[in-house]
């Protein structure tokens, strides 16, 4: 490698909480944290890989599997899903439609996010500096606000 290369080292980690702060902060510049999907989220990524599997996928019912899956992070939904949409059962759609209960089955074969991992989680995240500098923006954005509303009050209130 010469000087003029660039490298982007990345890492990841499921459990971040569990490492050396100090170390971790002093390899890593930028953290980022995707946060499990939210409802809308899991529904739009189970259309899009049901409709990459299936030309009719408007007899399968995406909302019971996406409320199903919440607690789940995307690359277990995907997972699960390219498991059950093997080239033998897209072939076997049109005699046998594919049930809620196949997805289901296979989403029960992975860990999903728990509730205190997402709450580890979030404790390590205000930690990070990056974090912290975000909330302190928010915190000023917020005064700024208050104070702009409070002279709008004052001159509506002079007028």
């Amino acid at each position: 490698m010469s000087p003029e290369d660039r490298v982007i080292f990345i890492g990841v980690s499921s459990c971040p909480w569990e490492s050396d702060q100090k170390l971790l902060q002093q390899v890593y510049q930028k953290f980022l944290m995707i946060p499990k999907p939210n409802y809308s989220s899991r529904y739009s990524i189970l259309s899009h890989l049901f409709s990459q599997c299936m030309s009719f996928h408007w007899q399968f019912d995406t909302g019971v599997v996406s409320k199903i899956s919440d607690g789940y992070s995307v690359g277990s939904i995907i997972s699960a899903v390219n498991e059950v949409m093997t080239v033998k059962r897209m072939l076997q759609l049109r005699i046998h439609p594919l049930s809620s209960l196949e997805l289901v089955n296979a989403l029960c074969k992975r860990t999903p996010i728990y509730k205190e991992e997402e709450e580890s989680f979030g404790q390590w995240w205000g930690k990070v500096p990056i974090a912290r500098k975000r909330s302190k923006a928010i915190e000023l954005l917020q005064l700024e606000q208050a104070e702009m509303q409070a002279k709008q009050q004052a001159n509506a209130k002079r007028k």
